[in-house]
């Protein structure tokens, strides 16, 4: 499946008009139907207007701008800042025979310019699913809200920085394994008991679980944990180690645009193969707790 940035991308391409809005001097967004000229997927758009025109003003006032287009019940909501360019070469290069009623005198039209669109963060919805992405943070694959059944685990503590877990997942592996827990399809989960923002690092406590069918008897540290039945905010994504923070950061923030919060433990359960532990690139579920 294409992720939403994928999805949106394709969406623009056949959408020949979106919406721009500029910001004017009383402080007011003004929304302006634009002909799409050239896009790079949703990151860079062009479109092209008058040098004297009330968007050009108030884009030479303050660059902030927002986008948005739809396609059926699918829309994509865009912000970022809009670049006048009179560059001779781009205006030639993005010129539409269709422009000349607006600009008699062609590419060269001293009145026509361009409009360089740049997104600094999206909103999707698509196919009823909703997500957040700024730029430069992990893109979420998808994301939505569900009721989940209760999962057991087998788990061993972790205490302190949570890209050091590796040691503990090594530590509850083998004893899994003794107990003829792991099979081809087992996965890794990490349940997060500390709120890294207000815990000092070297206090963290985080538990390294293995997911079981049922709860059982358990020795040598090791302990059991059920997770509760309930609602969740459940995100895909694909990760390397250090993009773990910037991926949870997204994930409460497509939760509060939700208008929810977080209601208990959040979870990740690792999708990648076990034999594959540890992971150069990590296929993670993030779960919130989202309650009813």
């Amino acid at each position: 499946m294409n992720s939403l940035e994928e999805q949106a991308s394709a969406m623009l391409q056949r959408c020949p008009v979106v919406v721009l809005a500029s910001i004017g001097k009383d402080g007011c967004p003004r929304p302006v139907p634009m002909c799409n000229i050239k896009a790079d997927g949703t990151s860079v758009i062009w479109m092209a207007t008058g040098a004297n025109s009330r968007k050009t003003e108030d884009f030479r006032n303050d660059p902030h701008a927002g986008l948005c287009f739809h396609e059926g019940g699918n829309s994509v909501v865009l912000t970022g800042s809009v670049e006048i360019v009179t560059d001779p070469a781009l205006k030639r290069e993005l010129w539409m025979d269709a422009f000349i009623d607006h600009f008699p005198g062609g590419p060269d039209d001293p009145n026509y310019v361009l409009l360089q669109f740049r997104k600094s963060e999206a909103t999707y919805w698509i196919d009823g699913t909703f997500a957040r992405q700024q730029d430069g943070n992990p893109v979420c694959q998808s994301f939505g809200i569900h009721t989940l059944p209760a999962l057991h685990a087998v788990c061993l503590r972790h205490v302190g920085a949570l890209h050091a877990m590796q040691p503990t997942f090594r530590r509850l592996l083998p004893w899994a394994s003794a107990h003829g827990l792991v099979r081809e399809d087992s996965q890794l989960m990490s349940v997060f008991l500390s709120n890294p923002e207000t815990t000092a690092e070297s206090d963290l406590q985080t538990d390294a679980c293995l997911i079981v069918d049922a709860l059982l008897e358990t020795d040598s540290g090791i302990t059991c944990r059920t997770i509760p039945a309930g609602r969740y905010a459940v995100g895909r994504f694909e990760l390397d180690m250090a993009e773990f923070p910037a991926a949870w950061q997204t994930m409460f923030s497509m939760v509060e645009a939700q208008g929810l919060s977080c209601a208990g433990p959040p979870f990740e359960i690792y999708r990648n193969r076990i034999e594959d532990f540890p992971c150069r690139k990590w296929v993670v579920d993030m779960h919130i707790p989202v309650g009813e």
